[in-house]
């Protein structure tokens, strides 16, 4: 449950932060393609990264079993995030 609960917050966490260039919040045309492009893979690297040392560093995840971000037999790649 852990890799898909990383990966559903990631994917939300990415959408959020590229709604930004929605026709909405960017009406005055200021990103270009290549500007969108280039974000979009610097916030993907950032949460990837986010959630990669959250899974490697939390001081709590092994006190807590229910914790989505601890790794075990069932998600042995969640830092692969």
């Amino acid at each position: 449950m852990g890799e898909r609960v990383c990966m559903e917050l990631h994917d939300s966490g990415l959408v959020a932060f590229l709604s930004v260039f929605d026709a909405n919040w960017d009406a005055s045309g200021e990103f270009s393609e290549f500007d969108r492009e280039h974000f979009a893979d610097l916030i993907n690297h950032a949460l990837s990264g986010v959630f990669s040392n959250e899974i490697e560093h939390c001081q709590h995840k092994h006190f807590r079993s229910d914790c989505p971000f601890v790794a075990g037999p069932a998600n042995s790649h969640a830092s692969d995030v």
